[in-house]
């Protein structure tokens, strides 16, 4: 539906934008007070050139008529306003040029889903994302970078959450917002993992709904002390709330324990002694109790996503 406008308004109509751009030249703007925009392509931002004389009195309205959302920019300005589609907004004069209102800031939501460790934007009948131009990898493999289509603001807030079926095994999503992209990482508390030897190699055993795998765990055995090492994991808070339960048939105690290593002692359950050949026997089940931040590759859940809601403002 377009929307209404005065009649009594010299007005200019103008095609869709394919690129940012001046509104139009001075002379037009000189001679129009309202500009009919019928814009079809997305993320592009319009520069407003100055009247050749400004007067505080005056102002201009700005209409966007098509289906494609608009930045709106006064020349020689840092910020400016979003106009959407099917939607005016009004430029005033101070005196000495363009003035937008943009009280209400400007938005950016949508929703983001791991397929097969790759991020993506939902983007169908039901999701329909705004302002955010891009998603890609981090700089770190645990991280997932936002690219913003909106030119520079303040940052206003940026709020983030993990969806029911993430939350359903404990993870938990948080953002370091920037003005031109967001950074997102989800983390969770801990792991429980089952050790043993099977009389060849150690295995580690994980439960369903551990984000850890059985190959993220190496093994060195050397009198009587397993190394266990989990590159993948790094523990970076709570690094010692961590416990170790002996399944049966030989003590089992922690000794070293890092960020992405813990050791286990096997000992005689009678002597107390050493047991420097591994058994099979040699088992326990290790709980790491503290926050690690999940791989983009272990997060491809079918049918979960991560929620984001943000605002900007000049």
């Amino acid at each position: 539906m377009s929307l209404q406008i005065p009649e009594n308004n010299n007005t200019l109509l103008l095609a869709n934008f394919a690129a940012n751009a001046n509104l139009a030249t001075v002379t037009e703007i000189d001679n129009n007070s309202t500009f009919i925009i019928n814009q079809t392509t997305e993320n592009v931002t319009i520069t407003i050139p100055n009247r050749t004389v400004l007067n505080s009195s005056e102002l201009i309205t700005i209409v966007n008529n098509g289906t494609a959302n608009l930045y709106i920019k006064p020349v020689g300005s840092t910020f400016g306003a979003e106009l959407q589609s099917n939607s005016k907004i009004e430029l005033k004069c101070d005196g000495a040029k363009w003035v937008t209102d943009n009280n209400g800031g400007t938005e950016f939501f949508g929703a983001l889903r791991n397929t097969a460790g790759t991020w993506g934007l939902i983007n169908d009948a039901a999701h329909q994302p705004h302002n955010i131009n891009n998603v890609v990898a981090g700089v770190h493999p645990y991280q997932v970078r936002m690219d913003y289509s909106i030119p520079t603001e303040q940052v206003a807030t940026a709020i983030i959450t993990v969806d029911d079926t993430y939350s359903q095994y404990g993870l938990f999503a948080g953002i370091s917002q920037g003005v031109s992209n967001g950074s997102i990482t989800i983390s969770k508390q801990g792991f429980g993992v089952y050790i043993a030897y099977n009389g060849t190699d150690w295995v580690a055993t994980l439960g369903a709904g551990e984000f850890a795998v059985s190959t993220d765990f190496t093994f060195t055995y050397a009198a009587g002390v397993l190394t266990v090492t989990h590159t993948p994991i790094v523990i970076h808070k709570d690094v010692f709330n961590i416990s170790a339960t002996p399944r049966g048939g030989v003590h089992t105690s922690l000794n070293s324990v890092g960020n992405t290593s813990f050791q286990l002692e096997f000992r005689d359950i009678v002597t107390g002694a050493l047991i420097t050949t591994p058994t099979t026997s040699c088992r326990a089940f290790v709980s790491r109790n503290g926050m690690w931040k999940v791989e983009n590759d272990k997060l491809g859940i079918g049918g979960s996503n991560i929620w984001v809601y943000g605002k900007f403002k000049n």
